[in-house]
């Protein structure tokens, strides 16, 4: 019965499982050996830790922009890889989640491992089922890839061990069901419509989500910018945006309220294509929580909106797609030629370091908001964030990313204190040879919990600071890259970094930015 799994999982498209698997799991890894059959045999990726496991199937969805599919032990390895799904979740990236579980008939008996996987999964999944009758696998399986794509979001599939241990002669002949088409919605033709009433005001805000901020939308955007006048932006999280020369200006939303909402006030009439309404990360004392006052914005949403429905809005302004310069050499920022790294100095140099068709991987936190606008004149590139406020996925997202285009390098621009978080994960670019350049922002210091802290007029003295301080000890990260089989250095200086960056060829490399203030 575990063969079914695998059969339907490449029926539907989806190559590469990323997996910490256990006992309860081992008749789906034992199956592994008979996928060779399949048209497009599976490709297993072990990852040391869930949420390694869990932030890799995002990264790679949202590059290979099909599903990706995660294998996990049980509610305590679902428990462990949650930070990463909640992210995916809130990205809107389709992820087949496939849990194992107890045999149905040994759950009831509450033996250690037992918990509520449905309540687990249902935290951050749209659709969650179990599978109890090996007959019924087919059908779930597919349902469970469709539910993902429809969303899109994460769908959990648990499967009772009992269920996917029995044998060939053991399994039922499984009903011919099928899943009938997903019930997406589409979009009407009265907010198109209002969404051109809106934008032909001028001074328009215009919010954009999904595959409207990919490659295959700029030609439209140019448009809609220059001809009527809108100003683009995205949220401050966001799953992917392609960038570089040749893309339109979009304005990422600051992270601070306050920087947030001075970015909008300048709107009256703002339009949501692909997206909703950004919610700020955390409400404050004395402060509404709202980002947008109903008093002198004017919403319009257009939730499912495709790169067909923005041609549309266009082709109703009266305007036509404008072909993207991409050959158009725009001057980067100065490069500092000597001097100690420091937030900014990194991200300008790491802008001149950039090379076509790189995906970047940013959870820099504090120390990368200068890189959007020094790379914005860079060689085309892909750009993804944290999207969840869930720390802890760049080391794992760029897994996904690296195995979902092999033939793009991907450099992981990485804060310290959230990359101990899933540290593990090196070891899986070490063992899959990705060429990952992972560059760690290593200010020593918890930063974002110091801004925070300053933000709601705290007073952080000793021995608080003893709970956003990284400095005692000290963390090598040059010996825990060694550790985990990927070559490393440690630089302070601008001419040390650019020197490390550029010896860089393939394969996973670690390079530890030392930065003061």
């Amino acid at each position: 019965a575990a063969d079914k799994v695998w059969e339907e999982l490449s029926i539907s498209g989806i190559r590469v499982c990323f997996a910490n698997p256990g006992t309860t799991e081992m008749p789906l890894v034992e199956a592994l050996n008979r996928c060779s059959s399949f048209n497009r045999p599976m490709r297993p990726v072990l990852c040391l830790h869930e949420t390694v496991a869990t932030g890799a199937a995002d990264g790679y969805a949202r590059m290979a922009r099909h599903p990706s599919c995660v294998l996990l032990h049980l509610g305590v390895g679902l428990a462990n890889g949650l930070s990463n799904l909640h992210n995916a979740r809130r990205g809107n990236t389709p992820v087949v989640v496939l849990v194992g579980d107890l045999a149905s008939w040994h759950a009831p008996y509450d033996p250690p491992l037992h918990t509520n996987i449905e309540q687990l999964a249902d935290v951050v999944s749209c659709w969650t089922r179990r599978i109890v009758d090996p007959s019924t696998i087919p059908f779930t399986i597919r349902s469970c890839v469709q539910a993902a794509m429809a969303k899109p979001g994460v769908a959990t599939a648990i499967l009772c061990h009992d269920a996917v241990w029995v044998t060939d002669e053991e399994y039922r002949h499984c009903c011919d069901h099928e899943c009938g088409p997903s019930n997406e919605n589409s979009v009407s033709a009265i907010s198109v419509d209002e969404a051109v009433a809106a934008i032909a005001k001028g001074k328009c805000g215009v919010f954009l989500g999904g595959e409207l901020l990919l490659h295959e939308s700029w030609g439209y955007l140019h448009a809609l910018a220059s001809g009527s006048g809108a100003s683009l932006f995205c949220e401050n999280g966001f799953a992917r945006v392609d960038r570089g020369r040749g893309a339109p200006a979009v304005c990422r939303l600051p992270y601070k309220p306050s920087d947030a909402r001075g970015v909008i006030r300048a709107f009256q009439d703002i339009v949501f294509l692909n997206t909703s309404p950004p919610i700020l990360q955390f409400g404050y004392k004395d402060d509404s929580g709202a980002l947008f006052d109903p008093k002198q914005h004017r919403l319009t949403l257009v939730p499912r909106c495709s790169v067909n429905s923005l041609s549309t809005i266009v082709d109703k302004l009266g305007l036509a797609p404008i072909v993207p310069q991409l050959d158009v050499q725009a001057p980067l920022p100065p490069l500092p030629t000597e001097g100690k790294l420091n937030p900014v100095r990194l991200c300008q140099a790491l802008a001149h370091c950039m090379s076509e068709d790189v995906v970047v991987v940013d959870e820099s936190i504090t120390s990368g908001p200068a890189f959007w606008d020094c790379s914005k004149n860079c060689p085309k590139f892909s750009h993804l964030t944290l999207t969840g406020g869930a720390i802890g996925i760049g080391i794992p997202l760029s897994i996904g990313a690296a195995i979902a285009c092999p033939s793009r390098k991907i450099v992981t621009f990485q804060a310290d204190g959230s990359g101990q978080y899933s540290l593990q994960g090196l070891w899986t670019q070490a063992r899959e040879h990705l060429s990952i350049l992972t560059v760690i922002c290593a200010n020593g210091r918890y930063d974002i919990l110091n801004m925070e802290m300053m933000m709601q007029g705290l007073v952080h003295q000793s021995p608080s600071k003893g709970l956003t301080d990284l400095g005692s000890p000290s963390i090598d990260w040059v010996s825990l890259a060694k550790g985990y089989g990927v070559a490393a250095v440690s630089v302070s200086t601008v001419e040390e970094f650019l020197s490390a960056f550029r010896s860089w060829e393939n394969g996973p490399f670690l390079i530890e930015a030392v930065l003061r203030p």
